[in-house]
């Protein structure tokens, strides 16, 4: 099995366990792929930049790199059809959309780059639906789940969701089929909901995703179900330094279970 791993102090290849290429460039926080293409967000302090890799004989070489006008670059997504990469800025609640050349492996043009509403902004994910056309993002400091249209690479706001007060929401996961979108809150805490904005959310329930973890718990996954086969558990990821009771793994199903 081939997989990609990155953090504050680079980012590797794996096939199965054994590391076949690596890049030990600071603060490579987050990667995502498209196109035959791998992109890694550099999350600094103040400033933003993304980058883009090229398949090779030994792995992956450095094709491109860009600037973009924010700070603490923190998630990235990458449309295939429109051929942009998304960005969502932890400092300064930037969201941007860049375009992709991908047959020279290159970047192109900044199609949108802005900050989610006014005064104290967080952007902390950027998440695309299954047809491409709309984006979702969480911003922690205004507690709401914003929607975006996509489209010719340009992002368009088309409503958003408030949270209770004080919830800062962080990583968000949709599950179409059932007209769901999961959040985890700061409070280590899946909420989920029925429709999207500007239509509406209406929040159906939560489940308490690691509370042996808290409070370094990350991010989490809806994993894929094909056909109709129905799904109960969804993966979770520790970061930093949290000791595991006995029996207990970083990644897991435990109390985590949704409808």
């Amino acid at each position: 099995m081939e997989w990609i791993l990155s953090g504050y102090s680079g980012i590797a290849n794996f096939q199965d366990n054994r590391p076949i290429w690596k890049e030990t460039t600071a603060g490579l926080s987050y990667w995502t792929s498209g196109d035959g293409l791998l992109f890694a967000a550099e999350e600094f302090p103040g400033k933003a930049a993304v980058r883009l890799y090229r398949r090779d004989k030994d792995g992956w070489t450095l094709g491109d790199r860009r600037e973009i006008p924010g700070g603490e670059l923190c998630h990235l997504a990458y449309s295939s059809r429109d051929r942009v990469l998304l960005g969502a800025c932890y400092e300064d609640g930037v969201i941007f959309s860049l375009g992709v050349e991908a047959e020279s492996g290159r970047f192109g043009n900044l199609y949108s780059c802005f900050s989610q509403g006014e005064g104290l902004t967080r952007a902390h994910c950027a998440l695309l639906n299954s047809a491409e056309d709309a984006v979702y993002s969480a911003n922690i400091a205004q507690d709401r789940i914003y929607r975006y249209a996509l489209s010719g690479g340009v992002l368009t706001e088309t409503g958003f969701f408030s949270l209770p007060a004080g919830a800062g929401p962080r990583h968000l996961a949709l599950r179409e089929a059932l007209g769901k979108i999961y959040a985890r809150w700061t409070s280590i805490t899946a909420k989920y909901w029925a429709g999207f904005p500007p239509s509406g959310l209406v929040l159906l329930g939560k489940a308490i995703a690691a509370p042996w973890l808290f409070p370094r718990t990350t991010g989490f996954w809806l994993p894929p179900t094909g056909g109709k086969t129905p799904w109960r558990y969804f993966p979770r990821i520790n970061r930093g330094t949290c000791p595991f009771p006995p029996g207990k793994a970083a990644l897991g199903t435990g109390p985590g279970i949704l409808p």
